[in-house]
Order: C-alpha cells, then sequence, then structure tokens
C-alpha cells in the first residue's frame, strides 16, 4: 500500500488480474481503539486496474483524511 496524501491510498497487487472486473470491500478506522465517534464514509475504492487500485478515505464531507486503520479485502480471478 502507497499512501499518495492526505486519504489518498494505492494498493499494488503483487499478482494481476485477470481483469479490471474484481471486487474490493473494506472497513476504515480513525482510531488504533476503535472508540471513535466521528462520523466518516469510506473507504471509496476505485480506479481499478488489473495491477492495483485507488482506496479514499475521508470524512462525512468530501474532504479526504488520513485513517489509522484500513482493512481491504480483494476479490477475483488472478491472471
Amino acid at each position: 500500500i502507497t499512501d499518495n496524501g492526505t486519504g489518498d491510498y494505492q494498493v499494488t497487487i503483487a499478482n494481476d488480474m485477470v481483469n479490471d472486473d474484481y471486487s474490493v470491500s473494506g472497513t476504515m478506522c480513525h482510531s488504533t481503539t476503535g472508540n471513535s465517534s466521528a462520523s466518516r464514509q469510506g473507504p471509496a475504492v476505485n480506479e481499478h486496474a488489473v495491477g492495483s487500485y485507488q482506496v479514499y478515505a475521508g470524512s462525512n464531507t468530501i474532504t479526504l483524511d488520513d485513517v489509522s486503520v484500513i482493512n481491504l479485502q480483494t476479490m477475483g480471478d488472478l491472471a
């Protein structure tokens, strides 16, 4: 996972997927103890490519925001 800036991450897939029709789901937390009560959205995942995808994390506005924990699951066929 590469940190491209505030709330902007790129995940590189070591073994490419067959195509960009794979699924990504995830959760995020702004506190490592899990006690953050702030309203948040995301993670938003887009820009699928066979070898990577972008992840954006933010608050309940359009502002990107760094998070303490991101959990992602990628499901699809490897090339």
